[in-house]
């Protein structure tokens, strides 16, 4: 009964993965966002501040922009703009972790 009860409390204590985080490496730069569920805004965090992007219309793909930043996706490719000034580019959707997997053994 004590080993269910200590089970029980580990899985009780993991947290559920947000079916809506996403991230883009960037470069160096890693940039974790978030979609609603009908990807009409964008939630992102950079250098500290929290911004929130709705979607607007685009010529191709997707384009999230407050009048301040604005962030450009198609497919699995991205870039971050202040205005006219290319925050970050060349970022690339990185897969969605799977809870309780591990990364392969890389064989020598």
């Amino acid at each position: 009964m004590l080993g269910l009860s200590v089970l029980l409390v580990a899985c009780a204590s993991e947290p559920e993965p947000d079916p809506y985080a996403r991230q883009y490496q960037c470069g160096e730069t890693l940039l974790p966002v978030r979609l609603d569920g009908h990807f009409d805004w964008l939630e992102l965090s950079l250098n500290g501040e929290h911004h929130i992007l709705p979607k607007v219309q685009g010529a191709a793909g997707a384009r999230y922009d407050n009048g301040r930043l604005s962030f450009w996706t198609q497919g699995e490719e991205g870039e971050l703009r202040n205005g006219s000034e290319v925050l970050l580019s060349g970022c690339h959707l990185l897969p969605v972790a799977t809870p309780g997997a591990t990364a392969p053994d890389s064989a020598e």
